[in-house]
C-alpha cells in the first residue's frame, strides 16, 4: 500500500510524503538514490520494511505517473521493521518504481 500525501506549508509551498507498508509476499522495493541526474545507489527496502519519503524543504518536488515516482530538491527516507526505530538516508533526487 502506497498513501502520498501533500501538506500545505503556506501560501505557495507544498511538502510531499510518501509512505508504503509492504505486505510479507512482495518483492523488494528499489528507491534510486540520485545526484544531477546520475543514478549513484540503489536502495533495496524488503518487503516486511515500512518506507517513508518525506521532502526536506518546501522547494523539494515530486512528479509522476501512476507506479512511478520521481524527486528532486532533497528528501529524507525513513525505512523500519515492525515500528522499531527507523535509519535514515538522504538524498539530494530520488527515483521510485513502485510495481
Amino acid at each position: 500500500m502506497v498513501t502520498v500525501a501533500i501538506s500545505q506549508t503556506s501560501t505557495n509551498s507544498r511538502l510531499v510524503e510518501v509512505i508504503s507498508k509492504q505486505t510479507a509476499n512482495s518483492k523488494p522495493k528499489v528507491v534510486l538514490i540520485k545526484s544531477h541526474g546520475k543514478t549513484v545507489a540503489e536502495l533495496k527496502v524488503m518487503s516486511d520494511a515500512t518506507l517513508e519519503i518525506k521532502a526536506q524543504t518546501p522547494e523539494s518536488r515530486m512528479f509522476g505517473v501512476p507506479g512511478h515516482l520521481e524527486g528532486t530538491g532533497g528528501f529524507n527516507i525513513w525505512i523500519s521493521i515492525d515500528g522499531k526505530v527507523p535509519f535514515t538516508v538522504k538524498a539530494d533526487e530520488i527515483e521510485w518504481d513502485m510495481q
